[in-house]
């Protein structure tokens, strides 16, 4: 049954008394015979529904232009009443199946029956929703087969739901529910209740103080109908009120003539001709009025109340208090904000702003500097609330109900409950104010933000990390300076010594200036050393630098006022501050990758090396600066994040961090690769500044996420090569100790290669420290690894290549000590290997260089020994290849600063068994010369060129 048909009979009669209090009321001097005209029309009705009535506004109402079609807000009431309809279907279904099955309690809590069911209703009314998006947006090219028509005021119009079943095919299009008979079964249920229980969310609309609008248009449309129906009597009630019109307003026509020349003659027959013509209005009315209401069934009981439910004029409101919910608490130390105080007031009452986000940092300092603007201007506001977003904005606003004096039915969605809510406040005597503490999440405020401009009355602050949206007015608020940050934390920990107010600088740059941190920690302090002093502010500072915040020596709980918080410890109130719920899986996964590295600014284009496939982490970076995550410098493309924001990502993101920054890893791994087997070989000569950055940052991450995945280890032994080139020492026997825990029991070959280029670094390490045993000690521990790695699996060429290395290091050391016997045998060893690749992967220039590297090496025992034949004949070997590595790559330091070695070493020898070696100095000479032009601070290239010159008598 169509829902507007339905209503018809219970509007008529009011309709048509409209009618005729449109005809008469603006003619009959005296009210009263209005009310008894329409008495006579509409006996049923017109006693309750004029007792209250404004006539003059109702006619005004009937008779102004009106649009053709139903507004927008009734269209709206009938899509709402279309979605309870929904959920009264499913209330009824589900008391349905309930009363046809039975179950034990103990099956009731353990199996909660009908939960399918639940989930499939919830995503009907998705999908019915989605649907009306999508064919909004792709009508055009969808077929009349598959458009569903969405246009709700046609139903009405049309009379039928010819659209249902299109409508039912289509949201039951893919099953929900396994069982088929049930899926069935509940489609079925749908289709035949869906008709009648709308019709009944339509009228409980219509009750509703909050659809007046919506009620006004459908009276108007019902009048439309009315009206059109009854085209004869409006034409007659037209040419009645012009004619009185006319005479009431004395207009100089020929008919007003011939009407007062009556008048003049015999006004009382004039007086019966017009009552007597009214009476046959009032007949064809009354006429007209019997065949609507005898042809529809006779309703108007759920109107008549909508009416009556009016008060009356005169009744007082309840009144509204002018703090519409409890009080903020008022911060009793405040300190360097007067400023931003001022400038809040300003941009809400001199620039005239309704609303204003006051952003910044989590726990810098925002909900005490609003709570202090509230305090101070209280006195400018005639209504003031203060409520906290926890949930949603919608869910805090609502809060504000009980004060206004408003009860919700309890069948009401959230969005029509707010709707009265706005309502009633934007009637409240402005200016007033409305603090949102906590609006944090972009979504949220995205879906309230057109709601909160309803109240023009209103200044609207909210507290929030959002760092911008749209074209709302934003106020930045920063950490305190330092000397004022430093005020603040002598005020909480009055006892703090004057020598360690040094150290404060320190413990600024730890939580980088946080206002909340600062507070808790010197709150914690002041609680740990009430009674003695055991936990100094230099110890908090190390366990900063260490633990982090999470992981503090000595943590209790704190009195303070921060959103619910009046007491807790202090890591509880730190991780509320941000909530990575909010946040999308690549936002969070972006979220892990800042955490794990360094606290400090980092160039767009870095985070491309490291992060190459950028497809999925630009928007999240947007979004994230954008939410108060991180901090974007347009500018300098810059990003970088605050080290209290990364430990709570840390603690709250700690299962899935190694996952999250597995890229990062690689990529990190990748940049410090001097392995000439490596995707990216840096080249002999790696940027110094370039690698130690990267290093430093693959610090960083091993410090969150070194584990015993490979990816870690690797990385980890690739920072310790780094340090150990640029001889730093300390540090890769530090990454040694904690690569060798993780080694110590791992016995997989890609675990054992591992562990041998780590004792080969190591060993590096102790060589340049002169600790001859030591480095033998770790060269064959290398050798005897990369040994059983060989002969497990010969044709591995990175084993085999891993043993000649392990041999060639092993032989330096041997030759160091003079103990030339175990040298040749290890040189020999390597050769034979360095032979193999080569052979095997003659294009290969790592292999190539490594021969003759291995010849250079023989080559140099042999001279030592006088033997001076094999000698040349090792020096040779090591001219060609590094003549054709040379050729190959000009440019390459390295090779031609070999390339030079080899001339002199050949020539020296020749020029010791008698021949000249003038040729080979002349060349070598030409070559150093044109490298230092290059590179004109190469040591090594210097001091060889300085020796041919002299050889020559340059």
């Amino acid at each position: 049954m169509n829902p507007l048909k339905a209503e018809l009979p219970n509007i008529a009669g009011i309709v048509l008394s409209g009618i005729a209090m449109t005809a008469c009321g603006t003619v009959l001097p005296d009210p009263s015979i209005a009310f008894k005209v329409v008495d006579a029309l509409a006996p049923n009705f017109a006693h309750q529904f004029l007792s209250g009535m404004d006539y003059r506004r109702f006619k005004d109402f009937l008779v102004r232009p009106h649009p053709g079609d139903l507004n927008h807000d009734l269209d709206q009431l009938m899509k709402d009443a279309l979605l309870q309809a929904l959920h009264h279907i499913e209330t009824a279904y589900l008391e349905k199946l309930e009363a046809e099955t039975d179950f034990t309690l103990w099956q009731k809590a353990k199996d909660r029956p009908f939960e399918e069911v639940k989930r499939a209703f919830k995503l009907l009314r998705k999908n019915l929703l989605r649907e009306e998006e999508y064919q909004k947006e792709f009508g055009e090219s969808l077929s009349d087969d598959e458009k569903i028509d969405f246009d709700l005021s046609i139903w009405l119009r049309d009379g039928s739901w010819t659209g249902l079943p299109k409508l039912t095919n289509e949201l039951f299009k893919f099953p929900e529910i396994e069982n088929e008979e049930r899926w069935q079964e509940l489609k079925n249920y749908f289709e035949e209740n869906l008709p009648w229980i709308y019709d009944l969310s339509f009228k409980e609309a219509l009750k509703d103080e909050r659809n007046l609008k919506a009620y006004k248009a459908f009276q108007m449309f019902v009048l439309e109908t009315v009206v059109q129906q009854n085209s004869d009597t409006h034409l007659k009630l037209d040419e009645i009120k012009i004619t009185l019109l006319a005479l009431e307003n004395n207009l100089q026509t020929q008919s007003q003539a011939v009407l007062n020349n009556l008048l003049e003659n015999d006004i009382r027959q004039l007086r019966k001709e017009i009552n007597r013509t009214f009476g046959k209005v009032i007949a064809e009315i009354i006429r007209s009025e019997k065949r609507i209401i005898d042809s529809v069934n006779s309703k108007g009981n759920e109107i008549i109340e909508k009416l009556n439910s009016i008060n009356p004029v005169g009744e007082r409101n309840p009144v509204i208090e002018k703090h519409l919910i409890k009080e903020p608490f008022r911060p009793t130390v405040f300190l360097g904000r007067q400023d931003d105080i001022e400038d809040i007031r300003r941009i809400l009452f001199d620039e005239n702003h309704l609303l204003l986000l006051v952003n910044g940092k989590g726990g810098v300092g925002k909900t005490s500097l609003a709570s202090r603007y509230y305090h101070e201007y209280q006195e400018q506001y005639s209504h003031m609330a203060w409520v906290l977003r926890e949930t949603s904005i919608g869910d805090a606003i609502l809060a504000l109900a009980p004060n206004l004096h408003i009860q919700f039915d309890p069948l009401q969605s959230r969005n029509e409950r707010l709707d009265i809510l706005l309502t009633r406040l934007s009637n409240l005597k402005k200016p007033c104010l409305l603090v949102i503490d906590n609006a944090n999440d972009y979504e949220d405020l995205n879906t309230y933000y057109k709601l909160l401009n309803r109240c023009s009355n209103f200044h609207i602050l909210l507290t929030t990390r959002i760092t911008e949206f749209g074209q709302a007015r934003t106020k930045e608020i920063r950490s305190l300076p330092k000397e004022t940050a430093l005020e603040l934390f002598q005020r909480y920990y009055p006892a703090v010594a004057h020598e360690e107010q040094a150290r404060f600088d320190a413990l600024y740059t730890a939580v980088n200036g946080n206002t909340l941190v600062l507070e808790l920690m010197a709150k914690q302090l002041k609680e740990a050393n009430d009674l003695r002093e055991k936990y100094r502010l230099a110890d908090l500072i190390a366990d900063l630098q260490t633990k982090g915040i999470f992981r503090l020596q000595h943590s209790s709980e704190v009195q303070l006022n921060y959103q619910k918080y009046q007491k807790a410890r202090p890591e509880d109130v730190i991780a509320a501050l941000y909530d990575l719920e909010e946040l999308s899986d690549d936002e969070r996964k972006l979220g892990s990758v800042m955490a794990v590295l360094p606290p400090e600014g980092i160039q767009i284009k870095t985070l491309d090396i490291l992060l190459p496939e950028t497809a999925w982490w630009d928007n999240a970076l947007k979004k994230l600066a954008l939410k108060g995550w991180l901090d974007f410098n347009r500018k300098e493309k810059e990003i970088k994040i605050s080290p209290v924001v990364q430990e709570i990502i840390r603690n709250k993101n700690a299962d899935r961090l190694p996952a999250d920054s597995l890229l990062l890893i690689n990529s990190l791994s990748n940049e410090l690769a001097y392995e000439g087997w490596s995707e990216k070989v840096h080249g002999e000569n790696p940027d110094y500044k370039e690698t130690s950055l990267y290093a430093l940052y693959a610090e960083s991450v091993l410090n969150a996420c070194l584990s015993e995945e490979y990816a870690t280890i690797l990385l980890a032994k690739r920072v310790m090569r780094h340090y150990s080139n640029y001889l730093n020492n300390e540090k890769a026997k530090t990454w040694f100790a904690r690569i060798e825990t993780i080694l110590a029991d791992k016995n997989s070959n890609d675990w054992l290669f591992l562990n041998a280029a780590t004792q080969s670094i190591m060993g590096d390490v102790y060589k340049s420290e002169g600790r001859t045993s030591e480095t033998l000690g770790c060269y064959q521990k290398d050798l005897e690894i990369s040994k059983s790695l060989h002969e497990r699996y010969p044709e591995q060429v990175s084993y085999k290549n891993g043993l000649g290395i392990a041999y060639q290091r092993l032989g330096d050391v041997y030759k160091s000590e003079g103990r030339m016997s175990e040298t040749l045998g290890c040189y020999q060893k390597d050769l034979e290997i360095s032979k193999s690749l080569h052979e095997r992967y003659p294009e290969q220039v790592f292999y190539k260089n490594g021969l003759g590297i291995a010849y250079e090496r023989l080559g140099d025992v042999h001279r030592s020994e006088g033997r001076m034949s094999e000698a040349l004949g090792c020096y040779q070997k090591y001219l060609e290849l590094m003549s054709s590595l040379h050729e190959s790559y000009p440019e390459q330091v390295d090779y031609q600063y070999s390339y030079g070695t080899s001339l002199i070493f050949l020539g020296d020898v020749m020029e010791e068994m008698g021949n000249s070696g003038k040729e080979h100095f002349l060349i070598a000479y030409d070559v150093y010369k044109n490298l230092l032009q290059k590179v004109p601070n190469h040591a090594d290239a210097r001091q060889n060129f300085n020796w041919v010159k002299r050889k020559l008598g340059k």
